[in-house]
């Protein structure tokens, strides 16, 4: 018998494989994203978009992007219906191959790990029945075949162009595709309006750059 409301669905998206893939296909100039939005177009008869959970870090090795990047992330927060989980950039030492030099260099850190604990508590509260995952990161399979071991639940693999993942594909109870039409239509307003002080409307407005692919 099916829950009232209808059975519960929690998306969780690796915010950087999401925005590399698209980088890697031309896509960029779909990246004032709508996330909330983009997670509806996979919902099916039966069931409701409980949550939709975003990890990412921010670009503090690179001040204008971090610009960037923050002001998207407020529009997002401002827009609602999404809970933004925020990693780091730290930088690692890296030897060069071709002079043999140490150097160091931002990598990311946390989203995966903060990705595979929430989706693990999440299912051990029992507050979800489909997992919707965006992500080609084949880390996140021992959290994903845990849950969907241990809670049954049903695992929804959501492929981004220019990412893929053959042990989440080979977990996941069903593989879709995220098409440049779903995310052409899944694009935020632009400006995104929201409620100043007073009966102010504020305004943010999609950074120019992010018009070009």
């Amino acid at each position: 018998m099916a829950r009232v409301g209808g059975r519960r669905a929690i998306a969780y998206i690796d915010g950087f494989n999401l925005y590399n893939g698209l980088m890697s296909r031309d896509l960029g100039h779909f990246r004032w994203l709508d996330y909330g939005a983009l997670m509806s177009a996979f919902v099916q008869d039966g069931e409701v978009l409980a949550q939709t959970k975003v990890f990412t870090s921010l670009m503090t090795h690179e001040p204008e992007r971090l610009a960037r990047q923050k002001l998207y992330l407020r529009a997002v927060e401002k827009r609602g219906g999404v809970e933004i989980i925020a990693g780091e950039f730290v930088r690692k030492a890296t030897d060069c191959s071709a002079c043999g030099q140490t150097y160091k260099r931002p990598q990311e850190k946390k989203s995966d790990v903060s990705l595979a604990c929430h989706l693990v508590a999440d299912a051990f509260d029992h507050k979800l029945d489909v997992v919707f995952i965006v992500s080609a990161d084949s880390d996140l399979t021992p959290a994903v075949e845990l849950v969907k071991q241990r809670f049954g639940v049903n695992i929804r693999l959501l492929e981004v162009p220019g990412r893929h993942s053959k042990q989440l594909v080979r977990l996941a109870d069903t593989h879709l595709h995220v098409t440049a039409r779903m995310l052409s239509a899944a694009q935020l307003p632009d400006p995104v309006e929201y409620a100043g002080g007073g009966k102010k409307i504020r305004r943010i407005y999609r950074p120019a750059p992010w018009a070009d692919k």
